[in-house]
């Protein structure tokens, strides 16, 4: 094969880097390619970032770096935010901030005793762009002698105030027994709380929490 001089100087002259990308940019697909897969695997998989989109892409033939990606997801508004500050899931736990109470129910969720064993927990209401001052928060005490919503609260705020306001109301409704009642909760920060529990031992409750990252201990 007859190569001129000028581009074998050229050849002597480029560093391996510059080699290297310019055999990889042989590859490279056309942009609107990749731009439209990206929106397809976006829209089957609601949570990938780039780097599992830039895997994905892998698995479907397309030779691109996740840098590339990062940018094309950036410009064309596809970057995931499932897991920003600002519109990621509620979760309560906050590590052993109070003091933290064994699992007396033992996910034992029936009795034939009414204001033996309640079950309480926070759930997240969210609307719109879903950001922080977009969502509500609901909790409840549920009686699982016949699955009743003894009492609850509406806030815009899940703090402790939040959870005691029904607690003190369940403590007024509850009918005098020969036995004790146990209340179960997660390890959230507002039921690890030194006003909560002394609520619950002002009134000769037992307290009782599902085990760390064990949401089954809760499921009813």
């Amino acid at each position: 094969m007859n190569v001129p001089l000028f581009v074998l100087l050229d050849i002597t002259e480029m560093s391996s880097s510059s080699y290297y990308d310019a055999c990889q940019r042989e590859y490279e697909v056309d942009d609107q390619k990749v731009i439209s897969e990206i929106k397809v695997i976006r829209n089957k998989f609601k949570d990938y970032g780039y780097r599992r989109v830039t895997i994905e892409l892998k698995r479907r033939g397309y030779n691109i770096n996740h840098k590339k990606v990062l940018r094309i997801m950036k410009n064309e508004g596809l970057l995931c935010d499932s897991y920003k500050r600002k519109i990621r899931k509620y979760n309560s736990y906050k590590g052993t901030c109070g003091k933290v109470a064994s699992n007396r129910l033992r996910r034992r969720f029936t009795t034939d005793r009414p204001y033996q064993k309640i079950v309480t927990d926070v759930t997240e209401l969210r609307w719109g762009y879903k950001t922080t001052s977009e969502r509500a928060y609901f909790t409840a005490f549920m009686d699982l002698y016949n699955g009743e919503m003894i009492s609850w609260n509406i806030g815009l705020h899940p703090n402790v105030d939040f959870i005691v306001s029904p607690l003190n109301k369940l403590m007024g409704l509850r009918p005098k027994t020969s036995y004790r009642m146990t209340i179960h909760s997660d390890q959230g920060f507002q039921y690890q709380n030194g006003r909560y529990i002394n609520i619950l031992k002002s009134n000769k409750v037992f307290q009782s929490m599902s085990r760390k990252a064990t949401c089954l201990d809760n499921a009813c």
